[in-house]
Parts: structure tokens; C-alpha cells; sequence
């Protein structure tokens, strides 16, 4: 084999497979995240009361008060629910971006290495003969 050959399946693979498998590597971590932090569960239930608490005991024509507590019971655990969720979204949000951010740095140093690589030569080729 020659080495135009070698360098010609080397590039094929650097600039063509191995971008495949690292989108894919990509698409896993940003799946993992998402199924770490329960988004679509999270999306779901977004206005259900946390921990499923809520007060069903008193009728409004036989006890008005005991029924306007138990509403703001279930008003204040459906929105103390609904921003912990949201939180926990944000959350996920970041992560996905930093996950994102390190692909991206990934992605185009290793696009960049070839050239960093032949850099190096000339540098070391260049010093032994000064």
C-alpha cells in the first residue's frame, strides 16, 4: 500500500466516518439528558400539584371556607409544582447547551488536528535544520 493511498483513507476516515460516529455520540448524550432529567414526563405534568398533594374534603355549599382553604391548597401546590418543574427544565436547558458547547469544541479541533499536525512537522523539520 502507498502512502497517497494511506493518507487518502486516513482523510476519508477523519473527514467522513468519524463525523458520523461523533454526531451520533452527540445525539446520545443529548438523548441521555433528556431522558436523565425526564422532560417529557416534566412536560407533562407540568401543572399537577408537587408530590400529587392536594385537599378534597370540604363541599362548597356545606362548609365555603374549608373549601376556599382547600382551593388555595391546590392553587399553591399546583404553582409551587409548576416552578419546580421549570426549574428542573431550565436545568436540563443548560446541560443540553453545555453538552452542545463541548460537541461543538469536539467537533472542530478535530477538524483542526490534521493541520495541527503537519504544523508540528514543519516546526520540528524546520528546527533540526538550523
Amino acid at each position: 500500500m502507498n502512502a497517497f493511498s494511506l493518507l487518502w483513507n486516513y482523510l476519508r476516515w477523519h473527514y467522513g466516518a468519524a463525523y458520523r460516529d461523533m454526531f451520533f455520540i452527540a445525539k446520545n448524550y443529548l438523548w441521555g439528558v433528556a431522558h436523565l432529567f425526564s422532560v417529557s414526563t416534566l412536560l407533562r405534568t407540568l401543572f399537577v400539584p408537587w408530590r400529587r398533594m392536594s385537599s378534597h374534603t370540604a363541599k362548597f355549599f356545606q362548609h365555603p371556607f374549608d373549601f376556599l382553604g382547600d382551593m388555595l391548597i391546590n392553587v399553591t401546590m399546583r404553582l409551587f409544582g409548576f416552578f419546580v418543574r421549570v426549574l428542573i427544565l431550565l436545568l436540563s436547558l443548560i446541560v443540553s447547551f453545555v453538552v452542545v458547547g463541548v460537541f461543538v469544541v469536539v467537533f472542530v479541533s478535530w477538524t483542526m488536528l490534521p493541520l495541527a499536525l503537519i504544523s508540528i512537522l514543519i516546526q520540528a523539520i524546520s528546527l533540526l535544520f538550523l
